[in-house]
């Protein structure tokens, strides 16, 4: 029985690496590297530290860019996590 409950916990957490939920994804992180990432690497945002006025400004500019592809609230959450993560 013991070897059995072994067996599901390690099928479950593989499952859950392979949909992404234990590298970040549905998180503020895995929201910017989701969204941010579709037009240019992840990095090219992270390689720089802005304040809040300077992430708000770059979100809102990379938004403007592709209309709907990423909605106010998202824009909220990243400028959050960037702001959080990567501030001066």
């Amino acid at each position: 029985m013991k070897k059995i409950v072994i067996l599901v916990l390690a099928l479950g957490f593989s499952m859950l690496v392979s949909m992404g939920f234990a590298q970040g994804e549905g998180s503020a992180m895995g929201l910017f590297e989701a969204k941010c990432s579709k037009c240019h690497q992840a990095e090219r945002a992270t390689s720089t530290k802005k304040d809040a006025a300077g992430w708000t400004s770059t979100v809102n500019r990379m938004k403007g860019k592709s209309p709907g592809h990423i909605s106010d609230v998202e824009a909220e959450t990243i400028i959050k996590y960037l702001t959080e993560s990567y501030s001066r």
